[in-house]
């Protein structure tokens, strides 16, 4: 938990940095396919610099978080006049993935005034946790574990714009998070590859 703050603190202490030279902010929502982690939604933010009309550089965050509850109903109870079902929870998993990269976005000029397709890459650093939560077949004890894996990570792809204002861009993108991390143990070691594609829907402002 203390490494994802740090990782928001850093990325947030960025973004101030870049306030006064920034004038692009992008909001992404999607879905994530990683490799060796349940598929689910993904959120990501843009931030940065406007070099020149075609060639942004850019901040960017995203988070991946899927919970998976294994649960069994038990029986019926009736609560104030309504007939409730009664459910207990077996187990818990919990997967999360967050990339902080920096990134360069090049558009390719058309004649089109509405739509712009660009190109994106870049490279940072990159968390993953995967936990567990459950009761024990064998003993009825309560398990818990949980894995961190950090190192770095990069990312490419590309997507179109559609302009629906003099400040205001929708896009769509394909980007392809590399995120395959590796943790020492004492005489071994062990892989988990958080890598995949994102699939995302967004919103561009031009702040100034």
């Amino acid at each position: 938990m203390k490494k994802i703050v740090i990782l928001f603190i850093l990325f947030f202490v960025s973004i101030t940095f870049l306030f006064g030279l920034s004038n692009n902010f992008t909001f992404k929502v999607g879905y994530f396919a990683p490799s060796e982690l349940k598929s689910g939604v993904v959120w990501g933010a843009d931030y940065g610099y406007v070099i020149d009309e075609n060639v942004t550089f850019l901040l960017s965050g995203d988070l991946y978080y899927r919970s998976i509850r294994n649960i069994s109903k038990t029986g019926e109870i009736e609560s104030y006049g309504v007939n409730q079902e009664k459910f207990v929870e077996l187990s818990e998993w919990t997967g999360l993935h967050v990339p902080v990269t920096a990134k360069f976005k090049i558009n390719f000029p058309l004649k089109s005034y509405k739509f712009k397709p660009y190109a994106i890459g870049g490279m940072g650093f990159g968390l993953t946790n995967v936990s567990f939560e459950g009761q024990n077949v064998d003993t009825s004890n309560n398990q818990e574990e949980s894995l961190t894996y950090t190192g770095f990570v990069w990312q490419v792809g590309g997507g179109v714009m559609y302009r629906i204002g003099s400040r205001s861009n929708l896009l769509l993108e394909v980007i392809y998070n590399r995120a395959e991390f590796e943790k020492d143990n004492e005489d071994y070691f062990t892989t988990l590859d958080s890598s995949g594609l994102m699939l995302r829907a967004g919103i561009s402002v031009v702040i100034f």
